[in-house]
């Protein structure tokens, strides 16, 4: 389970490493927010008492273009 943190906007627009996510019903927001991917957690599911919402699989591909552009990830990059 990764958790992105999210932010209200427009504070945070001019970001390159932030992802605006409309407000839908199923994400549970109530106001535009935006995903930081620079603030990535890793936690257990076992925290989780309920689920107040998700985002959509645009949104998902959107964090995750977001975060390879940030870490610079290279799929050809070998490590020696």
């Amino acid at each position: 389970m990764l958790i992105l943190s999210a932010f209200a906007l427009p504070k945070f627009q001019h970001r390159p490493f932030m992802v605006l996510i409309q407000p839908t019903n199923d994400n549970g927001l109530g106001s535009e927010s935006a995903g930081n991917v620079l603030q990535v957690w890793s936690v257990t599911t076992e925290r989780f008492v309920r689920r107040l919402g998700i985002v959509s699989e645009e949104v998902m591909q959107k964090l995750l273009a977001v975060l390879i552009i940030c870490i610079d990830y290279s799929p050809e990059a070998t490590t020696d």
